[in-house]
C-alpha cells in the first residue's frame, strides 16, 4: 500500500479541476468585449480638442521660422578707433579709411606743412590732417563707379563749430632755382634711387609734439607709433615701407627748421607695422640734397593737387601727378547735403553775404586747380569774402570745405547742384583730404600692383630720390 500511494499524488497533481475551464471563457470573452468597445469608441472619433484660431497658428508659425534663422549682420561699418583718411590711409578701414577711411577728430598731424591749419584724425589710413574716417584700406580692386546710388548725408552747418580761419602762410619759401652742379645732381638721380641702410638711425633722437608737449623720441619707436596711428598696418607692405619714409622724412625736415611737428600716435604697433619700419629705417626723400616736405593725405580725387593750390607755396616735388587707383578706394565718391536754408545763413556768417533770388545761382565751384579739384568759388556772385568771419579772403574750394562746411565735405574737389524737389545743395566729393603729395590708398594699390616704395614715393614726389 504505502509502495502506491506516490503514484496516485502523481495522477491527481496532473488533472485539472473541473471549474476552470469556465472561468477561463468567461474572462477571454470580458477581455473580447473590452477590446471590442475600445476599438468602437476609437472609431468614433475619440474626444476631440477645440482647433486653435488662424491667428494663433500664423503667429505660432512665423515664432517658429525666426528661431531658425539667424539674424544678419549689421551692415553699418563699426566706427574706427581710419587709415582712417583717418587722418587718411580712415578713416576704414582708411588703404582707413577706410577707410574712409566713422568720425572721431584728433589732435593735428604734421603730415601736412606746419603752416597749414587742418585738423587732424588718426581713425584710419591717412593724414591726420583730416577728420577720421572709419574706412580701412580695401582689398577690392573694383573701381568704385561715381555714377552709383548713394544717400546724401545731410549737414546741420548750425551744430557745427564756428569756422577757423584759413592759415594765409606758405609751407616753405618757394625752392630757389639750382645752380649747374645740383642739376647735374639731379640727373644722376634721374634712375630709380638705390636706398642704403643706415644702422645709426635706431639710436636717433627726434623733436615732436604730442598732447601739444614738445618732446624727444627714439627714432624707431617715433616712426612705428606713428605710421600705426596713420595706417593700423593695414597698407600693403610697400605701401607701409613708403609710409615709415614719408613720416621719418617729414619729421626730419621739421626739425631742420627748429620745429617740432604734432603727430599722433598709437600702441600696441602692428607687427606689419615693425617690419616696415624696420627695413627703411633712417632713408629719407630728398630733393637737391635737402630734404623733402612729405605730405601727405588718405585718397585722391585720381590725380594729386599741388602745394601752391592749397597752401600758396610752390614746391617742386608737391605738384599734380595722376594717382588712378585712388578710385578703388572705399569711399572715393561721398554726397553731402544742405538745406537751403542752412546754406543761405551760414554763407552770411562765414563770407558776410546775403543769399536771394533762385537758389541754383547762388553758388558755382569750378574745378580748374591742378588735379581736377575747386579752385573758383562764385557765391551770390562774389568771389571774396564780404566781411564775415572770413574777413575779405579769397573764396575757393579749399575754404568752402574748411570755413563754410567745416570739413563736412571729405576733399574739396566736388560738384554742388541746388535739388528743388528736397531744398537742398547737393555735394557730390572726390577724394578724402588735401590732396598734396602722396595718396595713402594709391600707395596702398601701387604696391598690390607690384611697385615697390621707392617707385611709389618717386612718383608722388616729382624729382626726388630716396637714400
Amino acid at each position: 500500500m504505502s509502495g502506491q500511494q506516490p503514484a496516485s499524488r502523481r495522477r491527481v497533481r496532473g488533472r485539472r479541476h473541473p471549474k476552470q475551464t469556465p472561468q477561463r471563457i468567461l474572462l477571454g470573452c470580458a477581455l473580447l468585449f473590452v477590446l471590442l468597445s475600445l476599438l468602437g469608441w476609437l472609431g468614433s472619433g475619440g474626444t476631440r480638442d477645440v482647433d486653435p484660431p488662424a491667428e494663433s497658428l500664423t503667429v505660432q508659425a512665423a515664432a517658429s521660422v525666426d528661431a531658425l534663422v539667424e539674424p544678419e549682420p549689421s551692415s553699418e561699418p563699426e566706427e574706427s578707433s581710419e587709415p582712417e583718411e583717418s587722418s587718411e590711409p580712415e578713416e576704414s578701414s582708411e588703404p582707413a579709411s577706410s577707410s574712409e577711411p566713422a568720425s572721431s577728430s584728433e589732435p593735428a598731424s604734421s603730415s601736412e606743412p606746419a603752416s597749414s591749419s587742418e585738423p587732424a584724425s588718426s581713425s584710419e589710413p591717412a593724414s591726420s590732417s583730416e577728420p577720421a574716417s572709419s574706412s580701412e584700406p580695401a582689398s577690392s580692386s573694383e573701381p568704385v563707379s561715381s555714377s552709383e546710388a548713394e544717400a546724401p548725408q545731410d549737414i546741420d552747418l548750425n551744430s557745427l563749430e564756428k569756422p577757423q580761419q584759413e592759415d594765409e602762410e606758405e609751407p616753405d619759401e618757394e625752392e630757389e632755382e639750382p645752380d649747374e652742379e645740383e642739376e647735374e645732381d639731379e640727373r644722376d638721380h634721374s634712375a630709380q634711387s638705390r636706398p642704403r641702410e643706415h644702422p645709426e638711425a635706431f639710436d636717433e633722437e627726434l623733436l615732436v609734439t604730442v598732447g601739444g608737449v614738445r618732446t624727444r623720441m627714439n627714432a624707431y619707436d617715433l616712426i612705428c607709433r606713428a605710421v600705426q596711428n596713420e595706417t593700423n598696418g593695414l597698407l600693403a607692405p610697400e605701401a607701409l615701407k613708403a609710409h615709415a619714409v614719408a613720416t621719418y622724412t617729414m619729421i626730419c625736415y621739421n626739425n631742420e627748421q627748429g620745429i617740432a611737428p604734432a603727430v599722433v600716435l598709437k600702441t600696441p604697433v602692428s607687427a606689419a607695422t615693425e617690419d616696415a619700419v624696420s627695413a627703411v629705417l633712417g632713408q629719407a626723400v630728398y630733393y637737391n640734397g635737402h630734404y623733402a616736405n612729405t605730405v601727405y593725405h588718405s585718397t585722391s580725387c585720381g590725380k594729386t593737387t599741388s602745394s601752391q593750390a592749397v597752401w600758396g607755396g610752390a614746391l617742386p616735388y608737391l605738384v599734380s601727378v595722376d594717382s588712378p587707383y585712388d578710385k578703388q578706394a572705399p569711399g572715393y565718391r561721398s554726397v553731402a547735403a544742405v538745406s537751403r536754408k542752412n546754406f543761405a545763413d551760414r554763407v552770411e556768417r562765414v563770407y558776410g553775404i546775403e543769399l536771394d533770388g533762385d537758389p541754383a545761382d547762388w553758388i558755382v565751384a569750378k574745378r580748374d586747380a591742378p588735379g581736377g579739384y575747386v579752385g573758383t568759388v562764385e557765391i551770390g556772385g562774389y568771389t571774396r569774402s564780404q566781411g564775415g568771419s572770413y574777413g575779405t579772403g579769397t573764396i575757393t574750394g579749399r575754404s568752402v570745405r574748411e570755413q563754410l562746411l567745416s570739413f563736412g565735405i571729405r576733399s574739396h574737389c566736388f560738384e554742388v547742384e541746388y535739388d528743388e524737389d528736397e531744398d537742398r545743395f547737393l555735394f557730390t566729393v572726390y577724394g578724402y583730404g588735401h590732396g598734396v603729395g602722396m595718396s595713402q590708398y594709391g600707395a596702398h594699390y601701387m604696391a598690390l600692383d607690384g611697385y615697390d616704395y621707392v617707385e611709389i614715393l618717386e612718383h608722388y614726389y616729382t624729382g626726388v630720390t630716396v637714400e
